[in-house]
């Protein structure tokens, strides 16, 4: 739902301390590499050389608190405003201490809306006996709850459409879509019917052949 009427999120990002005991050095001391002897790689080899791992240093006594590292992972945590009507096209830009980072949106799948560029679709069942009298159905919508009206002697399934109550078209955008309800009418024996032929199928039986 943030992806669609915007607010706020957090993102974790993680930072390269320096170690305050060795000062970032990750140890004591540092000395030429004996084998490479500063050189990164041995004579005229592409390879790295193995004992100094292309450092041309070997560290001698080992900094006990990072094991060599020169520093530590920290965790940090940075707000991020997300716009109104983003979508997978949307990209955030922010600055974090003294480098630029881009945030691309990836909305994630709702369990009762689906989104179709600014509108908002939705299903809803209604029973059979109480679409032919006709009644008043509550809806949830991104924006709260609505109220539609299910016309007497309503026998078919049918789309209600709810001008202006889906989201923006984008995040610079004022102009929302659509929010369309599918409304589907089920009623006791079609839902018995359709138990009984997934009940058949399981057996590869015809219900016709049955019914015989």
């Amino acid at each position: 739902m943030t992806c669609v009427l915007g607010g706020k999120r957090y993102l974790n990002y993680a930072v390269l301390a320096i170690c305050n005991a060795c000062k970032g050095v990750g140890g004591t001391s540092i000395k030429l590499c004996p084998r490479c002897e500063g050189h990164h790689s041995i004579h005229l080899s592409p390879d790295s050389c193995e004992t100094c791992g292309g450092s041309g240093v070997i560290l001698e006594n080992l900094c006990r608190f990072c094991k060599g590292v020169g520093g530590f992972h920290r965790i940090n945590r940075t707000s991020i405003a997300v716009p109104k009507g983003s979508s997978f096209n949307t990209t955030i830009k922010l600055k974090i201490k003294k480098y630029s980072v881009t945030i691309r949106i990836v909305p994630l799948p709702h369990p009762t809306f689906t989104r179709d560029n600014a509108n908002i679709h939705s299903n809803i069942n209604i029973r059979r006996d109480l679409a032919v009298q006709g009644t008043t159905i509550e809806i949830d919508t991104i924006h709260g709850s609505e109220r539609i009206e299910i016309p007497a002697k309503t026998r078919k399934d049918f789309e209600h459409v709810i001008v202006g109550s889906g989201t923006w078209d984008s995040p610079l955008s004022q102009r929302r879509g659509n929010h369309i309800v599918h409304v589907k009418i089920i009623g006791p024996l079609g839902s018995f019917i359709s138990k009984i032929r997934n009940y058949f199928s399981v057996y590869d039986l015809s219900l016709i052949h049955i019914c015989r």
